[in-house]
């Protein structure tokens, strides 16, 4: 604010210093949410193209309608797998087919095969059966990974205070220097004002890669939190395919040339399962 009497104000561009508060009143969105939230947002935003040709490399809308969607993968190009509906005789059969077999027929893949999805979905209750079955070796994984993301050594609150002070302190001398600038040689007021600005975006940086480290973090322990809670409760004598189940613990499925599947998991276990 320029002038209290007349409340004119301007963009401060460096004038005076600049103050970023958090915490100071309670959020509509709780931060753990709004974090994951906007890890989700750019996961999406980086899924491939699978609905159109020429586009083998190229970024697209995310479609979440069938979780094996974005995770089913040929062995042979790398391409997405798509739901299609075959009729023949009047009998309806829903099959997966690779992209690249569909769009451009064997010009880039010449061998992947068409899964039936029934049979699809019963190789992945038994890779889902056969991921419980160690429950508690795993949860007992996941919480030995918490306990050491929390030991990992990070920046005191004290260090990050003395950042804040040391920008307080620079921002200071910059105001004086824009203060005292009448009469001076530009040239040599722009190499001081520049050695200062670069010296607070450097701290300015290195706050910022603290900040997302920590959110980073929290995000992974929610995520894992969820992941235990689930394995606990959840019963994995599945009495038919959970897309839910997919989601949660699937990574990728990549299809192999003799009928198989490579069902990963996102704690970076795997298992290959027939069809």
């Amino acid at each position: 604010m320029v002038d209290f009497i007349t409340k004119k104000t301007k963009k401060n561009n460096g004038e005076v210093p600049k103050y970023y508060i958090t915490g100071s009143h309670d959020a509509i969105v709780e931060r753990d949410i709004y974090n994951r939230v906007q890890e989700e947002i750019a996961r999406r935003a980086g899924k491939r193209k699978v609905s159109q040709k020429a586009t083998r490399t190229e970024n697209g809308k995310y479609s979440g309608k069938y979780a094996l969607s974005e995770r089913l993968i040929c062995g042979e190009c790398g391409a997405h797998y798509r739901r299609c509906t075959w009729a023949r005789g009047g009998v309806k059969k829903i099959v997966w087919r690779c992209i690249s077999r569909l769009e451009h027929g064997t010009k880039y893949c010449k061998k992947s095969p068409s899964l039936e999805e029934n049979r699809l979905h019963t190789a992945l209750i038994d890779a889902l059966t056969w991921f419980a079955n160690d429950r508690d070796e795993i949860v007992s994984t996941l919480q030995q990974s918490i306990e050491y993301a929390l030991t990992t050594v990070m920046p005191t609150n004290d260090d990050v205070v003395d950042t804040q002070e040391r920008i307080k302190e620079l921002q200071g001398s910059m105001l004086e220097l824009i203060k005292t600038s009448v009469g001076r040689d530009v040239a040599e007021q722009m190499v001081e004002f520049k050695a200062l600005s670069d010296e607070i975006k450097g701290l300015q940086d290195k706050l910022n890669e603290r900040d997302a480290g920590q959110v980073g973090r929290q995000n992974r322990h929610s995520k894992i939190g969820d992941m235990i809670a689930v394995i606990q409760e959840h019963d994995f004598n599945l009495p038919h395919y959970d897309d839910r189940l997919v989601r949660r613990f699937v990574e990728r499925i990549k299809v192999l040339e003799d009928d198989k599947v490579l069902v990963e998991f996102e704690l970076g276990t795997s298992y290959t399962c027939g069809l």
